[in-house]
């Protein structure tokens, strides 16, 4: 749950996201993202994490938006983070941070290359949390 701001305007609108994880196979692991905005519009993003390295990673994300994305990330103890930085492409990052609850506060940005922004905080739990 959480809110997402664009640049084109002043309006903050609220979200819902649910993640599907799938077993990691052959060092990789495959998630679908589910963002339901404001009760109705839903975006699809599917993830996949691999080369898992000394708390390094590498991901591509797929949307029907903007296509296909390749990026950096990183791995620790409390944080979990990417970017994608592709000069023609998405640019932006995402960052969840393990709170004492064990909940995640999420922050990302993104811009895209025609000047637009979008802005994301917002909180993820495991399902069975309250």
């Amino acid at each position: 749950i959480g809110k997402i701001c664009f640049s084109i305007s002043p309006e903050t609108i609220p979200y819902r996201t649910s993640w599907e994880v799938s077993p990691a196979d052959e060092g990789k692991i495959v998630c679908c993202q589910c963002v339901e905005i404001n009760g109705s519009d839903e975006v699809v993003n599917h993830f996949e994490f691999y080369d898992l390295k000394e708390g390094k990673f590498k991901v591509r994300l797929k949307n029907e938006l903007f296509g296909e994305s390749h990026g950096h990330g990183i791995l620790e103890e409390s944080v979990l983070a990417w970017e994608f930085r592709e000069r023609a492409g998405l640019q932006g990052f995402e960052s969840y941070e393990l709170q004492p609850d064990g909940s995640y506060l999420l922050r990302a940005e993104y811009s895209s290359s025609d000047g637009f922004c979008t802005t994301i905080d917002g909180r993820i739990w495991h399902k069975s949390m309250s």
